[in-house]
Formats: C-alpha cells, structure tokens, sequence
C-alpha cells in the first residue's frame, strides 16, 4: 500500500458522486411504482406492470451495486489513511531512534535518567517490603543453583521484581552493582541483588524501573560505602582516558548503547573486572578475556555498540 498513490479527494468526489446517483436511481424507481400502481389499460395492464417491476427490480440492482462500490471506496481511503499514519510513525520512531545516538551529546543521556529517577518507586508503591521478601527467596534459589562469582545471565532474574517489572528485564545496573562489589570484596559482596534491589528502589530506578537504573544512583551508592570513583562520559571515553582508569582504579561499570545505530535497541550495563587473562565483560553475553579496558568495551555486542559512560572503582 505504501507504494501506491491515492489521490483521496478524487477519490472521495467519485465516492459521494456514486451515492447521489444511487439515490437519483432510488427516487426515479420511486416514481416508477407511483405510475406502476395507478396504471389502469384493461387486458395490457398485467404485461405493463410485469414490465414495469422488472425495470424496477434493476434499478434496485444498480442502486445497490453503486452503495457497494461507494462503500468499498470509502473502505480503501480508510485503510489507505491508517496504512500511510502506521508507515509514518514507524519511519518517527526509527528517526528518533537514529537522531538520538548519533546527535544527543551522552550527558544529556545520563542527566535525563538521572531526573527521571528523581522520585523514588517506593513513594508511588508500598510493595517494596513485599519485593524484598520474595526477592530473597528468589535469590536463594539462584544461588543454590549457581556457583559462578559473577552474574552472567540476567533472563535468570525472571523470578525477581525491580520496580514494576521483572528483574529479568531492568536490572542490569543492579548487577552491574553486584558484580562489581563481587570484584572488589574476592567474591565476598556485602549485599546480595535483593538488598540492592529494595536500595534502588528506594532511590536510583530510572521512572519506577521502566529504564533500569540510573547512573548517578550507581556512583552515590559506591561513595556512600566507601570507594572512591571516577566516571568519563561521551567524548571523554577516549583511548589516554579509559588508560590511565584502567591504571587507577580496581574494577568497572560502563553503560552502553547495544547497537549504537538506534536507541530502540536499548542501552545496558555491565560490569568488567581485570583477569590475570585480561578485561573480562560480565553480563554481556561474552566473557572473552581482551588485552585492555578500551578493547573490553569496544568489543561489546560484535563491535556495535558505542559507551555512553564508565565508571572506575576502588
């Protein structure tokens, strides 16, 4: 239908155009019975009358056929206009999800979630007790049947509630947070994913947890325990810059486009921690040991991703 070119104000004329003939036939097949049943020449009038209905009996056709195809014009038109609406807005999104990587400058990135973080999910919700009790029983489980230090499958949060969703969808700056606090304590964190959970509940879930975490909540939430930070964002994650942060500081938190050609392909944390085999990606779908913290998280998603912030911690 996008291909094909419909001129919808001719169309509608010849729409409306074969409802007023439709309606002309409709009032002359009228007048038509008037004389039919006022027809009166003895032997001839039966024949005449006969006649007379048959003529009429078409122009019932006729009139029919025309409110069909009038109807089936004004049913083209509105599937015409529906079709061009969908084909436009789906050629928005795909603009905005383009424009936004390639032209919104990274820190605006990390400040709009910061403000949509602003109001605490605990203040709209009162269930957050209720998460966490269920998140530790959860959490049990997943324990029970892992032993690996680090997460590195987030679809195993499925049974775990981050704001109104499943953790299996949002939480990846949750264990962002926890693997890293795994690196800096040798695989001993104070605070399981349900202790984190209900602490991003109550500060830090970017809108309710629809957009995960917030990066500021991730950095306050390390300064508030003890360590100490730097975050470089946008043109700052250069070569020299993610260097001497690899030099400096003990383990690592990037967020991340996935793709970096369009925003609908959504944005994700993980943590990378230094292996004697080299920079190690966790949570990323790919544990492949690189050379240097730069070629760690260029690596991520085949090479098409972009870094929109890091953070190091010590």
């Amino acid at each position: 239908m996008a291909n094909i070119e419909i001129n919808i104000k001719k169309v509608k004329n010849e729409s409306e155009a074969y409802k007023k003939y439709a309606k002309r036939i409709e009032s002359l097949n009228d007048d038509i019975k008037k004389i039919r049943n006022k027809i009166s020449l003895g032997d001839a009038t039966n024949q005449i009358q006969n006649s007379l209905d048959t003529i009429g009996k078409n122009l019932e056709d006729q009139s029919e056929s025309l409110k069909k195809t009038s109807d089936t014009l004004e049913s083209v038109i509105r599937e015409y206009v529906i079709t061009e609406t969908k084909i436009k807005l789906e050629y928005i999104k795909e603009w905005v999800g383009e424009f936004i990587p390639e032209y919104v400058p990274d820190d605006v990135i990390t400040g709009a979630m910061t403000f949509l973080s602003t109001i605490p999910y605990s203040e709209i919700a009162d269930d957050v007790s209720e998460h966490r009790e269920d998140n530790n029983d959860a959490w049990q489980e997943y324990l029970d049947n892992h032993s690996d230090i680090y997460i590195e499958d987030q679809s195993a949060m499925s049974s775990m509630l981050f704001g109104t969703f499943s953790a299996n969808q949002n939480s990846c700056g949750v264990i962002a947070t926890y693997n890293a606090l795994q690196d800096l304590t040798d695989g001993n964190s104070p605070a399981g994913m349900p202790e984190l959970i209900e602490h991003y509940e109550n500060g830090g879930a970017t809108l309710f947890g629809y957009l995960g975490t917030s990066t500021e909540s991730i950095v306050d939430y390390f300064e508030d325990n003890g360590y100490t930070t730097e975050q470089i964002t946008g043109d700052d994650i250069t070569s020299e810059n993610l260097q001497n942060m690899a030099d400096e500081y003990e383990t690592y938190i990037m967020m991340s486009y996935n793709d970096e050609s369009s925003i609908w392909n959504n944005i994700h944390y993980m943590s990378i921690t230094h292996e004697d085999g080299g920079y190690v990606v966790h949570n990323g779908n790919d544990t492949t040991p690189y050379p240097s913290l730069e070629e760690a998280i260029y690596a991520y998603n085949n090479g098409k991703s972009e870094p929109i912030t890091v953070v190091g911690i010590k």
